[in-house]
């Protein structure tokens, strides 16, 4: 006891201040999914771990400034997990402290009470640890009025670091209740024994915790509620800023608070993603309606968050630059990446003196985890489904691309052999198909254009009345120039046929120079001439005889 006064003294010094703490319970085993027990394990053991896990989550979700997650959250068939998923689960979502029930057993031996073990091996530091540890067997010891057996470091005891402990990134301790095989077991089916097991978990993490607990700064009464895989957007908001820090961020928010709300039927893991906003907008998923309730993590266009139980959960879009602006906000619930073509632009209506136009794309990852290794086609198509006929005017290979990133791409692309129609222009993001995607519905984009005709209704009269001053026209052999002023040469010369195609491009230096037209079939083009002084574009009727 001594010892352990001496790690309490250490640790008032050196412990963390926490404001709001999320705990991770784990309730030890499970059932395998032909509904044995796992593991080998008691149905005692399985049924006690899950329901006390149960009672202490509620105690922790009813009290202000703590929030609890299960990694295992059913006590059905298939409930069990493995060590990996449980410790892989609590890191990801970012827990304070970590708690493993179990109960003890030792058959043929009338073995008695309560012990906790703790790792010297995890990342906090170890007389935190062993503070933790202390104060879950002090009190179960009392709540349980069991047997005080031990609290010790697992390796020193057992000659091995248990699993769940040593790769955890948080508190962390292993609770053996009692033992199921002898009159502990009495206990341990007890629903009021039960209740008293998470009251003394409750009471230890609250004691090691204890929390100052703050009121929410958050208004969530209008929270506006998002499903998974839509997009929504959010207008300007002018409203005060309520909230500087979040439990998961080292920076100040400024902006006004925007919030969102999601509710999980199953556990899964979701992606937040945020578009078409001016100024730095930064995104939080909160476990509950508070700023210090984080889980996941934030990135500079989103949230990421994994596993995360079933139940309710906000979005808050807040800014550190005192941005008002409106957004756009995607949310997308599964494992994997989601590759989308978030925006395409193009001119709707292309002229016919038009040599080239800009095209815009981004693609972005909208899912949980990295996209690598995938191909971006951009199509011209005469409708709304790409095909291997199509014109491919360019394509993209992108190596990675993280959660919440994306890529934007300013293609020019020539439009001189482009007859006059209607068309589509296409971006198809991963066209090869090599990713294992949360959605397949949202990989292409399309906007349509139209290219115009040249008009041929002027007649020859008119166009006599250009300051080309191109003759004869109509034409059968030879046009002439020799009517304009040399200060407007040279002359470039291009010739297009009335299917939009390019027959001729040629320097004239001299006005005393002639264009031969012998070559070319009957009918009407356009001739387009550029000088030092001006662009024309100029009719020309072509007569063979």
């Amino acid at each position: 006891m001594n010892k352990l006064l001496y790690i309490l003294f250490l640790c008032l010094l050196t412990q963390t201040s926490f404001s709001q703490a999320l705990i991770i319970i784990d309730a030890g085993h499970g059932y395998n999914a032909d509904c044995s027990n796992g593991d080998g394990r008691s149905s005692i053991e399985i049924d006690t771990d899950y329901e006390v896990a149960e009672k202490l989550k509620g105690l922790l979700d009813s009290t202000c400034g703590y929030d609890a997650l299960l990694t295992r959250n059913s006590n059905a068939c298939g409930s069990q997990i493995s060590l990996a998923q449980r410790t892989m689960m609590a890191n990801s979502w970012g827990g304070d402290a970590f708690l493993s029930i179990h109960c003890n057993a030792l058959p043929g031996f009338n073995a008695t009470g309560t012990e906790t073990f703790w790792c010297q091996f995890a990342a906090q530091p170890d007389a935190e640890d062993e503070f933790y540890a202390g104060l879950i067997q002090i009190e179960m010891a009392s709540h349980g009025q069991w047997n005080n057996r031990r609290v010790v470091e697992d390796d020193s005891y057992l000659n091995f670091h248990l699993s769940v402990l040593r790769n955890i990134d948080m508190y962390g301790a292993l609770n053996e209740i009692g033992f199921v095989t002898s009159s502990d077991s009495v206990k341990l089916l007890s629903n009021a024994w039960r209740d008293e097991f998470a009251l003394a978990y409750y009471d230890a993490i609250t004691s090691f915790f204890n929390i100052n607990c703050s009121t929410s700064l958050l208004d969530c009464s209008l929270a506006k509620p998002l499903n998974c895989g839509e997009w929504y957007q959010q207008d300007v908001s002018n409203a005060p800023s309520q909230v500087e820090t979040y439990g998961c961020n080292n920076w100040s928010e400024s902006g006004p608070e925007r919030v969102h709300s999601f509710s999980l039927s199953s556990p899964t893991d979701v992606s937040v993603v945020i578009d078409n906003f001016s100024g730095d907008l930064d995104t939080y998923i909160l476990s509950d309606c508070h700023q210090d309730s984080c889980v996941g993590t934030t990135y500079s266009q989103g949230s990421v968050a994994y596993d995360l139980p079933v139940g309710d959960y906000y979005v808050v879009v807040d800014s550190d630059d005192g941005s008002t602006s409106g957004y756009d906000i995607s949310f997308q619930c599964g494992l994997g990446p989601d590759v989308s073509v978030t925006q395409l632009e193009a001119p709707s209506t292309i002229d016919f003196t038009t040599d080239s136009v800009t095209v815009y794309s981004k693609v972005f990852n909208l899912g949980t985890l990295e996209a690598d290794s995938f191909w971006v086609y951009y199509y011209l198509s005469s409708d709304q489904v790409p095909e291997q006929t199509d014109y491919v005017f360019d394509s993209l290979f992108i190596t990675n691309l993280l959660p919440t990133e994306y890529i934007e791409r300013t293609l020019t692309v020539s439009t001189q052999q482009m007859p006059a129609g209607s068309y589509w222009v296409i971006a198809f993001a991963d066209k090869k198909q090599t990713l294992n995607e949360v959605e397949e519905f949202n990989n292409i984009a399309m906007v349509p254009v139209s290219k115009i005709e040249q008009d041929l209704t002027t007649s020859v009269s008119v166009l006599a009345q250009s300051s080309l001053n191109l003759y004869p026209n109509p034409v059968v052999q030879k046009v002439f120039f020799d009517q304009l002023e040399q200060q407007q040469f040279p002359m470039q010369i291009k010739l297009i046929n009335s299917m939009g195609q390019e027959v001729l491009n040629k320097q004239i230096y001299h006005k005393q120079e002639y264009l031969d037209v012998t070559q070319f079939s009957s009918g009407v083009y356009e001739l387009r001439a550029i000088t030092p002084l001006e662009q024309i574009a100029q009719k020309l009727v072509i007569s063979t005889l």
